[in-house]
C-alpha cells in the first residue's frame, strides 16, 4: 500500500480541510483511475457525487450548490482570459503578461504588469512570488535532478536580484520591526 501525505507548507484551499483524510483520499484518487475514463477533475467528483462510490466520503470537499459553483467557474474563466493577453514591456522591449495577480493582494484583483514593474515594492513582492514558485517547481520535480540543478541557478538570480532592488534599510513587504 502506498502511504500518502500532505505536505507541511500545503496551501488546503478547499471545503473542510481540517477533515481531510489524505490516506483515504489518495485511495480513493487510485480506485477511480483504475476504472474506465481513468482519473480526471470530472471523474472523480462524479465518484465523490454517487453514494454508493467509496469516493462519496469526500463529497464534504466540494460545494454542490450550483448558483454559486457557476460564479466560481466563470471567475475562473475570466482568470484564463487575463492569462492570455500579453503586452510588450517597453522597458525591456519584451513580450509578457498584461495583467499580474500577486498572491498577497489577491482580494484586488489583477495590477498591469508595467504598474508592478513601476514600483519598487510591488517587483520585489513579483520576484517573491516567482521565487515561491521556483521552489514549489523544484519540490514537485526533485527527483529530476537536471531540473533541480536549473532551478536552483534561477533561485539563485532572482534573490540576487532581489538584493539589488532593496533600498538600504528597507524591510521586505510584510516584515514587521
Amino acid at each position: 500500500m502506498t502511504d500518502y501525505f500532505v505536505q507541511e507548507d500545503a496551501i488546503l484551499a478547499f471545503l473542510n480541510a481540517d477533515k481531510l483524510d489524505v490516506q483515504a483520499l489518495g485511495e480513493d484518487m487510485e480506485l477511480v483511475g483504475s476504472e474506465p475514463g481513468g482519473l480526471t477533475p470530472r471523474t472523480f467528483q462524479m465518484a465523490a457525487a454517487n453514494p454508493a462510490h467509496r469516493a462519496h466520503r469526500h463529497a464534504i470537499h466540494y460545494n454542490w450548490d450550483d448558483q454559486s459553483c457557476g460564479l466560481k467557474y466563470r471567475d475562473g474563466q475570466s482568470r484564463a482570459l487575463f492569462r492570455v493577453v500579453w503586452t510588450v514591456e517597453p522597458l525591456s522591449d519584451r513580450e509578457t503578461r498584461a495583467f499580474v495577480s500577486l498572491r498577497d493582494d489577491r482580494p484586488n484583483g489583477y495590477q498591469t504588469i508595467s504598474s508592478v514593474l513601476s514600483s519598487s515594492e510591488l517587483t520585489d513582492r513579483l520576484l517573491a512570488q516567482a521565487l515561491a514558485d521556483l521552489e514549489a517547481f523544484e519540490r514537485r520535480y526533485r527527483v529530476i535532478q537536471e531540473i533541480v540543478d536549473l532551478v536552483k541557478e534561477a533561485r539563485a538570480k532572482i534573490a540576487a536580484r532581489r538584493g539589488k532592488s532593496r533600498r538600504p534599510g528597507a524591510r521586505p513587504h510584510g516584515a514587521h520591526p
